[in-house]
């Protein structure tokens, strides 16, 4: 067996490489580091198979009121109100496995949540994944939401009032002219005229009414009463209701219902929220289409599909994607309080449903409402109606 024989020469210089080598490793070590704790927000670095963080910055040790001894090897679960399946669950089927803009909450010592937003992804680097993740604190822009809502809640008060005020002599004096006074009765014209002046008066008073309803709801304060009785009831009425809302008389003539399932259909709801959505959803396909409104009813098992249809013009693209929010309008004679789709939402949102909209040239404008059978996700009454 042979030896190899090396001179003291080539030991030395191999040791300085090496020496070399392990700081320059260091160097970047030190600049990673600093690089990693200047960074202005929360980041973790974690294992996507388990979820477990194996690094985590200081400025997340700051959030959290953990030291970064206490967040290493800490559990997903523990700090986040989401869990990591979840989250996991979520990144197989995102685009190029990330998520932005998720807000959660970070729990952090003794419980105390802070409100954040999420941003994370999975890397690659040779033969290993890490999951990187940045947490901006929202804390600041809550509250600040929560002011602008405090004195939009004001000024939409003061509004309402210094509106409704004038309107409630308008309205009651009309109506006095054209009921008790025969002589302005037998006159048509001015008869036309009070109308008029009565039927402009009812517009911003019902726009006043629907901002307030608008209002309440998004502020919990419209309480739901959901019990399990048969949907197509409710539909029935809201045909009624519908053509009654539009100008001519035979309003829900043109609406044609198309039921497809068993009789009676039996659905956990609020009737009278559920019968308002849809009788705003007929009432809009009404005013936009002088002939048939199809309401087409399905039975998809733990779900109920309701769609209206008419076959006006269409929607245009940019309004269609903000046909939800609210004053939005797209009706003739610019008739709409822009607030009758915006109810909707709210009402099929509170029985857990969705609501989708789709409109071409082709096909005409077609409102999706799905609510489950079962009926929305909070405490309900079991008495049926």
């Amino acid at each position: 067996m042979m030896l190899e024989v090396r001179s003291i020469e080539d030991v030395d210089s191999e040791f300085l490489v090496r020496l070399r080598d392990l700081r320059e490793i260091r160097a970047l070590e030190k600049e990673y580091r600093n690089l990693f704790e200047s960074i202005a927000d929360a980041v973790f670095i974690g294992d996507p198979e388990t979820g477990q963080i194996l690094q985590a910055n200081r400025q997340a040790a700051e959030l959290t009121g953990y030291s970064l001894g206490e967040l290493i090897g800490q559990d997903f679960d523990k700090v986040h109100s989401l869990s990591w399946e979840t989250v996991l669950q979520d990144l197989s089927s995102a685009a190029e496995q990330a998520l932005a803009g998720i807000e959660i909450d970070l729990i952090g010592k003794d419980a105390v949540c802070v409100p954040v937003e999420m941003h994370i992804g999975i890397v690659a680097r040779d033969d290993d994944q890490f999951y990187i993740e940045t947490l901006i604190n929202i804390s600041k822009r809550r509250e600040l939401e929560q002011h602008m809502r405090g004195l939009r809640a004001e000024w939409d008060s003061f509004m309402r009032h210094e509106l409704r005020s004038p309107l409630t002599p308008i309205l009651a004096f009309s109506q006095m002219l054209m009921e008790d006074f025969p002589d302005i009765q037998a006159d048509a014209r001015v008869v036309k005229y009070l109308d008029s002046i009565w039927q402009g008066g009812k517009r911003p008073e019902r726009l006043l009414d629907m901002t307030r309803e608008v209002q309440q709801y998004e502020r919990g304060e419209i309480p739901m009463h959901a019990m399990a009785g048969d949907v197509y009831k409710t539909i029935e009425t809201s045909v009624m209701d519908a053509g009654q809302g539009v100008d001519e008389a035979s309003g829900d003539a043109r609406i044609c219902v198309e039921r497809h399932g068993p009789d009676p259909l039996t659905v956990v709801h609020d009737v009278q929220i559920l019968q308002r959505a849809l009788a705003n959803l007929m009432k809009n396909a009404l005013e936009h289409d002088d002939g048939l409104v199809i309401v087409n009813v399905s039975d998809l098992g733990e779900d109920v599909e309701v769609r209206v249809t008419n076959g006006g013009d269409p929607i245009p693209p940019d309004r269609l994607a903000t046909i939800f929010e609210k004053f939005n309008t797209t009706k003739r004679a610019s008739k709409g309080t822009g607030l009758g789709t915006t109810i909707a939402r709210l009402f099929v949102e509170a029985h857990s449903g969705t609501i989708d909209v789709t409109s071409s040239e082709s096909d005409g404008t077609t409102f999706t409402i799905r609510i489950p059978v079962d009926g929305p996700a909070a405490a309900l009454e079991s008495e049926a109606f």
